[in-house]
């Protein structure tokens, strides 16, 4: 997929290709190519969980925490574009990849957002409120900053840093204690 530049240029025969195998044997591990592309995004969200982790190693502060979580999520979109579309924007062989709020809670990422907000809340630093709500309202920011970056980038943005800033300082301020 990173070579081609696309999710529809992924064919099974390729993939086969690619790691050595014969095309059939790829259906002895997926019934079908939607299923592989799906079985990709899952390994995608664990590479990015495990980001997140890397991240925030050793940072107690819960808004360090956070900012560094924004940063981190923000650096794996722009860093692999193409993983990023297909996981999160592109409609992969007519199905998109769902993954039910239950899927995601048990996603490492996912919670290491939750356990920030939460640990943010508990300490005062963040008003009282459902972390999941706070979660995807943080989440919903952050994605969409870089959505657009990927998705224009000869808008001309330059360095997307001061940016992805604003939109993470501007998202947790809205979820301090008053």
């Amino acid at each position: 997929m990173v070579q081609t530049g696309s999710v529809d240029k992924v064919t099974t025969r390729a993939v086969a290709q690619r790691v050595g195998c014969s095309s059939p044997s790829i259906y002895l591990h997926f019934p079908d190519r939607a299923s592989m592309l799906i079985d990709m995004c899952q390994l995608q969200f664990d590479h990015l969980g495990a980001a997140l982790a890397e991240g925030i190693e050793g940072i107690d502060d819960p808004i360090e925490r956070l900012c560094e979580i924004g940063r981190a999520y923000a650096r794996f979109a722009l860093d692999h574009p193409q993983q990023y579309r297909t996981m999160m924007m592109d409609v992969i062989a007519g199905v998109a990849y769902e993954a039910t709020l239950e899927e995601m809670r048990s996603d490492l990422g996912f919670d290491i957002v939750v356990s920030a907000i939460t640990d943010g809340i508990a300490a005062g630093a963040l008003a009282p409120t459902d972390p999941l709500l706070a979660t995807f309202a943080l989440w919903a920011q952050i994605h969409g900053v870089v959505s657009i970056l990927i998705a224009k980038p000869h808008a001309g943005w330059g360095d997307a840093d001061p940016l992805i800033d604003f939109a993470l300082a501007q998202a947790i301020e809205g979820l301090r204690a008053r």
